[in-house]
């Protein structure tokens, strides 16, 4: 008992980036930080872009409800968001804070790659669906081009879902509030 202790100890001593990478506190802060960072790019929905947002036809999954599908479909969001921003973000976005954003995507993608291990028990279905939600999402940027009206018209989509993330995984919920 005292020589497991003991190891354990020595193991948080020698480790401690392992342990800190996977903190539920650091990952709720994250998750805090990318919806502040999606706010502070620039105007929400710019008024000449009102019809791009129209004719947006993406509708919201709900969040799964097996915990397996649960961390596939974070993994999953954090990843294709991540690799959206960083090859077609738009252009019209301050730079300091689309990399920041573009950081904190990436530091939520290793945690659950790295804190998770892969669930077998998730639900396809639930999974599926998430996918072609950021199918549609991907391919309506694709076709406007990623200009910077769609990716406006696209930027509260990925809020809502993000500020759903955090809302269904975080304990004590807090409003997380826009400027």
């Amino acid at each position: 008992m005292v020589l497991t202790l003991r190891c354990v100890l020595l193991l948080l001593l020698i480790c401690p980036t392992v342990f800190a990478r996977c903190s539920k506190d650091l990952e709720s802060k994250r998750k805090r930080e990318i919806i502040k960072k999606l706010c502070d790019l620039g105007e929400l929905r710019p008024v000449r872009c009102a019809t791009e947002a129209e004719n947006m036809k993406v509708q919201n999954p709900n969040f799964p409800e097996q915990e397996g599908s649960r961390l596939l479909v974070l993994e999953m969001s954090y990843r294709i968001v991540s690799d959206l921003l960083m090859k077609n973000a738009s252009t019209e976005w301050k730079s300091s804070e689309l990399q920041q954003l573009r950081d904190l995507l990436g530091y939520q993608r290793q945690f659950y790659t790295t804190c998770f291990p892969v669930a077998s028990s998730a639900r396809a279905e639930e999974v599926e669906i998430w996918s072609a939600f950021w199918s549609s999402l991907a391919n309506f940027l694709s076709e406007k081009s990623f200009s910077a009206c769609a990716w406006e018209s696209a930027r509260p989509i990925i809020l809502k879902v993000m500020r759903k993330f955090y809302r269904f995984t975080t304990e004590p919920r807090r409003p997380i509030r826009s400027r």
